[in-house]
């Protein structure tokens, strides 16, 4: 995400200072010409002048400590990417599930049929928390998230023998795992698509294990048609379509490419490209 900013802040002739990182091993190192100092000497040097905008884009990573840490060394102004978002929407909206506030209002009435689609008090306040989280940017009002299975939970999903499981952004299997170990590996195919060469090379080599008949691993993007697209190839979660982005990978539509595969269950885990995704799947979901 750091990456994505600074590419599209460079749109606007606006230059960020450095990049600050709590990996040792990117210290003094050059990334798109920007260099990569330590947190201690950020705030060495900029700790009164500049502002610390914390692009972190992990699930397990808390905005609140990661603020905490740089107020901790003088920092003085420290801000979540979400709020340079709502002042550069220009060049960095929409981003994953980041808009302007106000358009959350402009939908309240979708927003209420949403919670009252909603069943049971986790979800509901999972939901409350989100909608406010999204308006106000209060990091404090967020629940810890739940540490249950976030694609198969037991109280809702079942699995038969015949499931046909795609999974876009598969990363290097984590999510393959899970459902292996809750379908008992009893399925009848999976569908792999991850557009990271670096992340694809991993996933290949865990997907070997399993029978070859069954698995199909594809390296490429998903989305509205095909074609080509820019892509920020991290080697880690955060890897991302992107217009400034590094490499240019092949992008499908999932009604092009399963043409004889219906799947039973679709999975996205894709930094934000999931509605052009479903536009390109809209056939292939009637049909199922």
């Amino acid at each position: 995400l750091g990456g994505k900013v600074l590419v599209d802040l460079r749109k606007k002739n606006i230059q960020p200072l450095a990049f600050v990182d709590n990996d040792y091993t990117k210290w003094g190192q050059s990334i798109d010409g920007l260099q990569v100092l330590s947190p201690q000497e950020g705030a060495k040097r900029f700790h009164n002048t500049a502002a610390f905008i914390v692009t972190i884009w992990s699930p397990h990573h808390s905005y609140l400590q990661t603020k905490q840490q740089l107020q901790n060394i003088n920092c003085s102004k420290v801000v979540p990417v979400a709020a340079l978002f709502w002042k550069c929407p220009d060049v960095l909206l929409p981003h994953y599930h980041f808009d302007l506030p106000h358009k959350i209002l402009e939908q309240s009435s979708d927003v209420k049929k949403t919670f009252e689609l909603l069943s049971d008090e986790e979800s509901r306040r999972q939901f409350v928390a989100q909608i406010r989280w999204r308006i106000l940017l209060d990091f404090s009002g967020l629940p810890v998230p739940s540490p249950q299975d976030q694609y198969f939970p037991a109280d809702i999903i079942s699995f038969l023998s015949s499931e046909v499981f795609v999974d876009c952004g598969a990363f290097i299997g984590d999510t393959i795992r899970s459902f292996l170990k809750r379908t008992g590996a009893i399925f009848k195919k999976i569908v792999a698509f991850e557009p990271d060469p670096n992340t694809f090379e991993k996933l290949l080599e865990f997907l070997s294990t399993l029978d070859k008949k069954k698995v199909i691993a594809l390296n490429c993007a998903v989305g509205r048609w095909r074609d080509k697209v820019h892509f920020d190839a991290l080697g880690a979660l955060g890897s991302s379509i992107n217009d400034g982005g590094s490499i240019e990978v092949d992008c499908i539509s999932l009604d092009e490419k399963l043409v004889d595969d219906i799947p039973t269950f679709l999975k996205f885990d894709i930094e934000g490209a999931e509605l052009d995704a479903l536009v390109g799947a809209q056939h292939l979901i009637r049909r199922a």
